[in-house]
């Protein structure tokens, strides 16, 4: 049966076919559902009755109040609105539909400042040095930041991080995503890798989504340099290329529905990055081996 799904992750409005029936619509909301308009052709719009606390990207019609998580609108029948095939077209929903994300304020945004403690914690080293990422609508501008960590980081070590072209890796084990970057020079070939992994679940309530990307040809990322005691050493920007993020987008999405609706998804995940690192003992490996480069 044809339905529409307002997905406020991906900002986007889809024909879909579901079963016609209650299960059908939880399924596409993952949850519960709740009655939230009928529109003059029929159609009606449900949501997640649950959808607060599970799900921090929301959507709304026209000025009306917005609801957290996925909706569905389908058609109606009968004064009993026995469940139809949706009669509305994708273009008049999205003309209908906006998107909001919570507002971040406070210490939950995070701020970098040269030569000060970054607050962050430390990272265990590897070869290269640790990384960590911070993932979600409390990092400006577009969600994504990568903090490597060196100790005592030697001035050729921050030039190359300063000016070396920055190569991704994603791949994925199970629920759990694992972005590798390579930073190398060209012209010596030297080469630094730093590995982190993420579920966007373990982000704080409010955070838990990546902002809207701002066009199509990449998401600007913030890449900093830490030293052992955690001082921001270099800041740059670069540009994670679109079919990376494409693939990290996804992710999110699968994260935040799993958050939503499985209690154990942080057991499953750390399950998961024993399993990674079994399969890939080294960021080198893990780069050389993903799936998705660019």
């Amino acid at each position: 049966m044809r339905a529409l799904v307002i997905d406020p992750y991906r900002h986007e409005v889809m024909a879909t076919d579901i079963l016609p029936t209650l299960e059908g619509l939880r399924s596409v909301v993952h949850g519960p559902i709740e009655f939230a308009h009928q529109f003059p052709n029929g159609d009606i719009l449900y949501v997640n009755a649950d959808g607060q606390g599970r799900f921090d990207a929301r959507f709304g019609l026209g000025q009306s109040n917005t609801a957290p998580g996925f909706g569905v609108v389908v058609g109606s029948v009968g004064l009993d609105n026995h469940i139809a095939p949706a009669v509305s077209s994708v273009t008049e929903m999205r003309s209908l539909v906006r998107f909001a994300v919570p507002k971040i304020t406070g210490p939950s945004a995070v701020r970098i400042s040269l030569g000060e403690p970054t607050g962050f914690g430390r990272f265990d080293t590897g070869p290269d040095g640790g990384s960590g990422i911070a993932i979600g609508g409390h990092v400006p501008p577009n969600g994504i930041m990568l903090v490597c960590e060196l100790r005592d980081p030697t001035r050729a070590e921050i030039n190359l991080i300063q000016t070396g072209l920055t190569q991704f890796a994603f791949e994925r084990q199970d629920n759990a995503a694992i972005l590798t970057c390579r930073i190398i020079r060209p012209s010596d070939r030297k080469q630094l890798f730093f590995e982190t992994h993420f579920h966007i679940g373990l982000e704080d309530e409010g955070t838990r989504y990546l902002p809207r990307r701002e066009t199509n040809d990449g998401r600007t990322m913030i890449l900093l340099l830490q030293d052992e005691s955690t001082v921001c050493r270099t800041i740059r920007m670069t540009t994670i290329p679109p079919h990376v993020c494409d693939a990290i987008e996804m992710a999110v999405v699968d994260q935040v529905t799993e958050f939503a609706t499985d209690a154990a998804f942080e057991d499953k995940f750390n399950a998961s990055m024993q399993r990674y690192h079994a399969r890939m003992p080294t960021p080198q490996i893990g780069f050389a081996q993903a799936h998705i480069k660019g």
